[in-house]
């Protein structure tokens, strides 16, 4: 797995890989390049080596012994199945995974590991997925383990219908991401959207695209979507960072320093002064009551005697 990071190369503010932990690694690893089914290959492959050169044998606690690093928080994908019974298995497990196996294949999609297989007994719930009177059933749990940066992928990424471009909009889920991207490519000229130049512009839909996916007969207006919202994370990318008491850890020295720059020349502070009035010139339709709860604004409104003068109007 070292010589896979040296060969990606992680970001320069990214911690030494010594001092990552397998699964740290493996999940870094996968994060540069989640859709490429070829670097997801190689991943796989150095986590088999690390697994079979991970053998052994142990006695101890369940707990210690089942409770091991297998990555941090992830999205898992399981179905359970009946298999037959004790005495007589179906082989419909065994099947299962190996059409499992050859849909992945081929539809070429970039899995990461593993995927896991387990059985149990039959269950005496009727909810569980499990339930059976007959007690010698088996049933076979097969699933997949998903980082978070991988479940993006099932995700809508459309509220509203697609067919109105005027009520629909981006998930938050997408919006958020958008911002992630930002972090991963910045342009030294990227102090504000419009400067930046179209091939990194592009650059960042392909990033985009990295995390989601969609069905080809809506891209154009996915892509609309993407475009109206990427101009105003920016935005508020771009102030987070103005904001900062001190340099984001993905900031180079270089863009930190030149940024600033532009932040504090007069004509910048000018008109930043411009358009916060314009802002506040759409009285009484501006929000000016903060992040507060409405009760607490309803308070503020009757201490200053904004309900009454709202009531006589």
């Amino acid at each position: 797995m070292p010589e896979l990071t040296t060969a990606e190369s992680l970001e320069d503010s990214e911690l030494d890989i010594n001092e990552l932990s397998f699964t740290e690694l493996r999940n870094k690893l996968l994060a540069l390049d989640p859709m490429n089914r070829d670097h997801v290959i190689q991943v796989n492959q150095a986590e088999a080596e690390f697994w079979r050169k991970s053998e052994g044998y142990r006695v101890g606690w369940s707990d210690e012994i089942l409770g091991f690093d297998c990555g941090g928080q992830q999205w898992v994908s399981e179905t359970c199945f009946p298999a037959g019974t004790l005495a007589k298995p179906s082989m419909k497990d065994l099947e299962y995974i190996e059409d499992l196996k050859k849909l992945i294949e081929k539809e070429e999609i970039p899995a990461p590991a593993p995927i896991e297989q387990r059985w149990t007994t039959c269950s005496k719930s009727h909810m569980s997925l499990a339930s059976s009177s007959v007690e010698d059933d088996i049933f076979s749990w097969a699933k997949c383990r998903t980082k978070k940066s991988f479940y993006f992928l099932h995700l809508p990424i459309i509220e509203g219908s697609y067919k109105n471009k005027r009520s629909c909009c981006l998930t938050k889920k997408c919006s958020r991401m958008i911002s992630k991207t930002f972090e991963q490519r910045l342009h030294k000229d990227g102090y504000t959207w419009k400067n930046i130049p179209q091939n990194t512009k592009d650059l960042y839909f392909e990033d985009f695209q990295k995390y989601f996916r969609w069905d080809q007969k809506i891209s154009g207006i996915v892509k609309i979507l993407w475009e109206k919202q990427v101009a105003i994370r920016y935005k508020s990318f771009i102030w987070a960072i103005k904001n900062a008491k001190q340099k984001p850890a993905y900031v180079s020295d270089d863009i930190w320093k030149a940024w600033n720059d532009e932040f504090n020349k007069p004509e910048y502070i000018a008109r930043a002064r411009q358009n916060k009035l314009n802002r506040q010139a759409g009285e009484p339709a501006t929000h000016t009551g903060g992040s507060i709860t409405h009760s607490s604004h309803a308070k503020r409104m009757v201490r200053n005697k904004v309900w009454e003068r709202s009531l006589q109007l």
